[in-house]
């Protein structure tokens, strides 16, 4: 993994990525504000600035132990404030097993990953 890429999992599986070239353009830094929201409590803080980039706070083995509860306030603050540098990706194995399934009925589904 390049140094223009963070990039760790959660308890629940989801694949939390950050684009660092995205954020070196970003003016917000929104990722960082939405992870320390007051409500969400200390133990959820997971990010910090380090020469201007999110930087991770905890170590991704802790971090997939818990600490991340896999709110979505980075990628949404992202998304709407910032660069749309944060992706999060969900496992899903049943989904791709029922578009699988649907497509072999000769369904054609819609949405397909």
């Amino acid at each position: 993994m390049g140094e223009d890429v963070l990039e760790f999992e959660t308890m629940a599986g989801a694949i939390i990525r950050f684009d660092l070239a995205k954020c070196d353009d970003c003016k917000t830094k929104a990722c960082i504000e939405a992870d320390h929201l007051p409500f969400l409590g200390p133990v959820l803080e997971l990010l910090e600035l380090k020469e201007g980039r999110p930087s991770l706070m905890w170590s991704k083995d802790e971090i997939k132990k818990g600490k991340c509860t896999d709110c979505v306030a980075c990628e949404l603050a992202c998304q709407l404030h910032g660069n749309g540098g944060v992706t999060i990706t969900y496992s899903m194995p049943k989904l791709d097993e029922y578009l699988a399934e649907l497509e072999r009925k000769g369904i054609k589904p819609v949405y397909k990953r």
